[in-house]
């Protein structure tokens, strides 16, 4: 079996608390992470086999994005991306696809 547990290790909180302390946002994220993989450890968890974070996998994001937006499963607005509810059952059909 494959434990995958991944890491948003970007996000606007991040930028923030970056910016707040004058340092890059990497230094934030690899302080949580490790914090919280001790805490995983403290509470006697298995490591995951694989553990990706988002900043190694923008281009794949994008890519699955704009396919979901193209294919009316998401929308934009104000700067942010959504999906779409009222295709929420032709989800289904999207996973096959991909």
């Amino acid at each position: 079996m494959i434990y995958v547990r991944n890491f948003t290790d970007i996000d606007d909180k991040i930028i923030k608390r970056a910016n707040e302390e004058g340092v890059d946002y990497k230094t934030i994220a690899e302080r949580y992470i490790g914090e919280f993989n001790t805490d995983m450890g403290r509470l006697g968890l298995e490591k995951p086999t694989i553990e990706p974070k988002a900043t190694d996998h923008i281009a794949e994001m994008i890519r699955l994005i704009s396919t979901l937006i193209e294919k009316g499963y998401a929308y934009q607005a104000e700067g942010n991306v959504f999906f779409s509810v009222e295709n929420l059952g032709a989800m289904e059909n999207f996973r096959r696809e991909n």
